[in-house]
């Protein structure tokens, strides 16, 4: 018999949930980085281009899990109210991919989050803001 999968991480706070997406992310983990998401989610990694709802999220985010490189987060602003919160943050990437190319991306976007019980803490809106910056 195989043991039960580990359940997803939850984020007992809002800006823990961007932290816990880079994470999964960077570890290969899709699945949980979707979990993060509310099923209804918009996630846009970069401008002009919007995935949403949970197939979309998964893909979109699945392409950049590609790169096999560490995704980074840092938090500059966190504003809660209620079951609402903001946070505001710079993400990036940068290495040599598994293909060899060189990537260099990084963005200041915000993320608008909900509480969801004992799901904690879910991305209803994801802007990465990504773009090319240079090495």
């Amino acid at each position: 018999m195989y043991p039960e999968p580990i359940a997803p991480a939850t984020a007992d706070k809002p800006a823990e949930a961007l932290r816990l997406v880079c994470e999964a992310l960077s570890e290969g983990d899709l699945e949980a980085a979707v979990a993060l998401y509310e099923p209804e989610a918009t996630l846009a990694l970069f401008a002009q281009k919007s995935a949403r709802r949970t197939e979309e999220v998964r893909a979109a985010l699945d392409e950049l899990m590609q790169t096999r490189l560490p995704v980074r987060a840092a938090i500059t602003r966190e504003v809660v109210t209620g079951d609402f919160a903001l946070v505001f943050a710079v993400r990036g990437i940068s290495g040599r991919s598994i293909d060899g190319s060189v990537v260099q991306l990084a963005g200041e976007g915000g993320a608008m989050l909900r509480r969801a019980g004992h799901h904690g803490w879910r991305l209803v809106v994801d802007d990465w803001n990504l773009t090319t910056t240079n090495a």
